[in-house]
């Protein structure tokens, strides 16, 4: 469990770095939404953690694609892809919403974020499995512990 925490928050404070602090209209993970996965992200606005969730997903397909995973490359387009989106879309919805921003500057608030995302997913890719106990596997785990967290705060 440290592992995950010191990857995920490495994640996150670069992300802070990039796209800037929490801000008072932002709706953030809170303390009773967070699971022993998030708890590091406590605080941290959804949109942002959404962005790097769908670069995580995003670049899953690409890298098995490159491998020349074929099975994994046609599951992770069937599942992966569209988690990606929905969770892009979701957080160019949530930032658009707390900060009052059209899309474009929504969009290139968000660029850097999923790149971190899709970086730090490459990475653990290419460690190896994407077994159940792979640093990937962690973080896609985080990830859905987010949408299901963002999920029940926003209806």
């Amino acid at each position: 469990m440290k592992r995950l925490t010191k990857f995920t928050s490495g994640a996150l404070a670069a992300s802070m770095l990039l796209a800037g602090a929490a801000s008072a209209g932002d709706m953030t993970l809170t303390e009773q939404d967070a699971t022993p996965l998030t708890e590091a992200a406590i605080g941290q606005p959804y949109w942002m953690l959404q962005a790097q969730c769908a670069g995580l997903f995003g670049a899953t397909a690409n890298y098995r694609t490159e491998q020349s995973q074929s099975r994994g490359a046609q599951k992770a387009a069937g599942q992966d892809v569209g988690r990606g989106t929905a969770f892009l879309n979701d957080a160019v919805a949530r930032i658009r919403a707390d900060r009052q921003l059209d899309y474009d500057t929504a969009m290139s608030t968000l660029v850097p974020v999923v790149q971190l995302g899709r970086s730090k997913a490459r990475d653990a890719l290419s460690m190896g499995s994407t077994g159940p106990k792979s640093r990937w596997n962690y973080e896609r785990s985080f990830c859905m512990d987010v949408a299901d967290a963002y999920r029940s705060r926003n209806g």
